[in-house]
This record gives C-alpha cells, sequence and structure tokens, in this order.
C-alpha cells in the first residue's frame, strides 16, 4: 500500500512538472530588444503553431525583413489575439489571413509590401493601442478593406505614405482622417492621393501635408464675411476657391491680398492656393 501511495504521488508531481513546463513554453521569449519573435520563411510560420500551439499574445512579433522572404502565407499565426509590436516587412503575401484572431496591436507597422492587394485577414482588429499606427510603400493596395472594425489608436505617429495605388478610404472610419483625430497625434501624415476620397466619404477636408512648410502664408479673416486677406512671402501663382461639392466658384490670377467674398452665399468653400512649381495648399474656407 506504501509502494502504490509512493508510486501515485512520483506520477502527480511529474505531472505537475509537465504541466508547468507546458505552460512555461505557451510562447516563446519575446521582451524586446533582448529576445524576440523573428519569422523570415514560410518554415518559421509553419512551425509556430507545432512550437506553440497555446501561444495567443506576444510582445514582439517581425515577420519579414529588407532582404526577400519566403513566406507566402500567414496560417501558423491563426492562434495569436495580440500582439504589442507587429511589424510585417517586405513578405509576398497578397493579404493577411492567418492574423484573424488578433483583436489587438500597440504598434502596427506594415513596410515595403509590394504584393500586399488588401488587408483582409485582419477583420478581428478593433484597435491599436501604442505608439505607432504605419502603412507605407504597399503599392498594390487601393484602399483598406479588412480594417473596417479598427476604431481606436492612442499613440503618437499616425502615417499612411508613399503607397502608390492607394487612393480609396474604404474600410477605414472617417474618425482617423477628423480634426480631433489629427489634433491629438503629434506626428500625422496621410499621403495626398486620399484626400478626394477623405472628402467624398467623410465630408472631411485635410490641408495639404505640403501646408507644414508654408507657415509664411496668413490668410484672414476665417470665418469670412465679404473679403480675406492673405499675407504670403512665397510666390502664389493663382487661387481657385471651390464649393463643397467641387464646382469652380472662382479664379483669381492676379491682386492676391485680398479676394472679394460679397457675392458669395454662406458655407464652406475650399481655397486652393497654387505656389511655385505647381505647389498647392488646400485651406478651408466659412463664409458667413
Amino acid at each position: 500500500m506504501k509502494r502504490i501511495n509512493y508510486y501515485t504521488r512520483v506520477k502527480i508531481l511529474a505531472i505537475c512538472f509537465l504541466l508547468s513546463l507546458n505552460m512555461m513554453g505557451q510562447c516563446p521569449p519575446d521582451d524586446f530588444p533582448t529576445d524576440y519573435v523573428f519569422l523570415l520563411t514560410q518554415e518559421d510560420v509553419d512551425n509556430f503553431i507545432i512550437n506553440y500551439p497555446n501561444c495567443t499574445e506576444l510582445q514582439t512579433l517581425l515577420i519579414g525583413d529588407i532582404v526577400p522572404s519566403t513566406i507566402t502565407n500567414l496560417d501558423g499565426l491563426i492562434n495569436l489575439e495580440s500582439i504589442g509590436w507587429l511589424q510585417i516587412t517586405n513578405v509576398p503575401v497578397t493579404n493577411f489571413q492567418g492574423l484573424n484572431n488578433i483583436t489587438t496591436i500597440d504598434r502596427f507597422v506594415i513596410y515595403y509590401m509590394p504584393d500586399l492587394m488588401t488587408f483582409e485577414g485582419l477583420e478581428g482588429l478593433e484597435s491599436v493601442t501604442g505608439e505607432e499606427f504605419r502603412i507605407e510603400l504597399c503599392n498594390s493596395i487601393s484602399n483598406f478593406t479588412g480594417l473596417e472594425n479598427l476604431s481606436s489608436f492612442d499613440g503618437d505617429f499616425f502615417a499612411i505614405t508613399d503607397n502608390d495605388n492607394l487612393n480609396d478610404i474604404s474600410g477605414l472610419d472617417c474618425y482617423f482622417f477628423t480634426e480631433e483625430f489629427r489634433n491629438g497625434v503629434s506626428n500625422y501624415e496621410v499621403q495626398q492621393s486620399l484626400y478626394p476620397s477623405i472628402f467624398d466619404n467623410c465630408g472631411i477636408i485635410i490641408l495639404s501635408n505640403d501646408d507644414f512648410n508654408y507657415k509664411k502664408i496668413h490668410i484672414y479673416p476665417n470665418p469670412a464675411k465679404n473679403n480675406i486677406n492673405i499675407e504670403s512671402s512665397h510666390n502664389i501663382e493663382r487661387i481657385k476657391i471651390f464649393d463643397v461639392s467641387g464646382r469652380l466658384i472662382k479664379q483669381i490670377k492676379s491682386d492676391f491680398t485680398s479676394i472679394d467674398l460679397s457675392e458669395f452665399t454662406s458655407g464652406i468653400y475650399i481655397l486652393k492656393i497654387i505656389i511655385g512649381s505647381n505647389n498647392i495648399i488646400n485651406y478651408k474656407l466659412i463664409v458667413d
């Protein structure tokens, strides 16, 4: 009887020990910068779910690098639900199927993905909670299909830039283009090819990125009644004024210091100031 009790205790201890090892090995070490998960080959991705079948959260996941990757799908990451820093670079996938269960990401960087055509697979993503949201050099995407449920960002760096064929904001919430959101982010940049779509879908006018390089232009008063005054040290070539439907209301080719608005009805207008070699500043003008 004592022998049975002894072996029983040994078995229990062995089971507990194995269970503890399993719990400790649920996810690989990923405390950046000393440890992080780096996947470069399709074998790396496929083995992840085999080696860590119970892993649902990672602090740092880097997929791909500047050197070419052999990754063609992300199915081996299907169990992941939360990632601290996700960066995907130069991976020849066309979508993000395999990341379907991810709901939160702290730092979201998609960089130099020439084959990426859609964000499908990220439909579960609801929030980017940390410092960075960046989509750059993804020249095959035309919209944001797959990011429909993304509704919040709490970081300081928001950039969508240098994506040659991206001209439609479909899939991305209008909130990310509002003045309230832009003013709450320290570094905000959205490529100009999206401006018409932002206006058409959200009714929001965003000043050109170049505006921040032209601080010496002063337009006042705004709101205005009968006229506006323009002070600038730059060489203004012409000014166009459009209504919110995009109809050209007035064009000025000289004498830019004061513009008569007495015949304008009350409403919102878009003032386009052309400077130098086709640099354009978009300015929202309110007429009372």
